[in-house]
């Protein structure tokens, strides 16, 4: 786990898909005091949704935002408005768990991409909810990194969570 500190690139990797996939799709909030914004000003007691989805797209933030470039995070990278990711909340409203859960994310992120390979035959079309889904069922190809037996399109689908028979470092899982 201390090494963890040396893959500043997977915590990148992490911080965009946050952005992109938030874990709080949308927040609801009540004002607590009125608030300006433009031209209008939003009276206190008003209830709001703050859309994470569509707010960590904005392109003045983040150019290109529907491209996956984790350089964004990078030391190098444009400063941009402190608000402009949040994937866990801000305020007194935080998610208490942000750090614990993004060193989590990390850390597993670390563990699966060094041993397995994984692919999607078709894209993902989430569905916007509280949380991110995807539309429709599909199927994710997981493969031990440093096998492929037949190349790529010898990936197949079985419809189960269990490596194939014949076929131990294979498996194939369907997504929820």
């Amino acid at each position: 786990m201390r090494d963890l500190d040396r893959l500043s690139y997977t915590l990148r990797v992490v911080k965009e898909a946050m952005r992109l996939y938030p874990p709080a799709a949308r927040q609801f909030r009540v004002t607590s005091k009125d608030v300006d914004l433009g031209e209008h000003t939003v009276p206190e007691a008003t209830p709001v949704m703050v859309c994470h989805y569509l707010l960590h797209r904005g392109a003045d933030s983040f150019p290109d935002p529907d491209d996956f470039i984790p350089e964004r995070f990078g030391p190098d990278s444009p400063p941009r408005h402190p608000l402009a990711h949040i994937p866990f909340g801000t305020g007194n409203r935080v998610c208490l768990g942000r750090h614990y859960a993004t060193l989590e994310i990390h850390l597993l992120l670390a563990m699966l991409v060094g041993r397995f390979r994984f692919s999607f035959p078709s894209p993902l079309d989430p569905r916007l909810g509280v949380t991110l889904r995807p539309r429709e069922r599909g199927t994710v190809l997981v493969a031990r990194r440093g096998y492929s037996p037949g190349g790529d399109s010898s990936l197949r689908r079985s419809g189960s969570c269990r490596p194939e028979v014949g076929d131990p470092e294979m498996a194939v899982m369907e997504r929820p």
